[in-house]
């Protein structure tokens, strides 16, 4: 008999960007992610290119950050203290090009997945 798992309970959220405004962003993932564990959301997912912002070519590679920079540590971090999982789609800096990438963290805040 195969084990069972349980039902996840999955967010998604869905906004404008914060028009480059990075610090705006991780103010809404912040609340958003409070609000959902309050709620016993075990994954929220945000939109693609959330962090820097979407469809500004200038601010995205102005902006761009690598996979072990500080975005991707405030997002481990807010996973691990709202202890929610988080899927984010961001502007990644790697080898001198950017990528269109998204990352999920579990709920401690370890890296799920991620994808370019």
């Amino acid at each position: 008999m195969a084990a069972r798992t349980l039902p996840m309970k999955l967010a998604v959220f869905q906004c404008r960007s914060a028009e480059a405004d990075t610090e705006a962003a991780f103010d809404t993932i912040s609340r958003v992610l409070h609000a959902c564990s309050v709620l016993a959301v075990d994954h929220v997912v945000f939109p693609e290119l959330f962090l820097p912002c979407y469809n500004d070519a200038e601010a995205i590679k102005r902006q761009a950050q690598p996979l072990d920079g500080p975005w991707m540590r405030r997002l481990s971090d807010l996973a691990r203290t709202r202890r929610c999982g988080v899927s984010v789609g961001w502007a990644e800096a790697s080898g001198g090009a950017i990528f269109n990438s998204a990352t999920a963290f579990d709920p401690n805040g370890r890296i799920l997945g991620h994808h370019r």
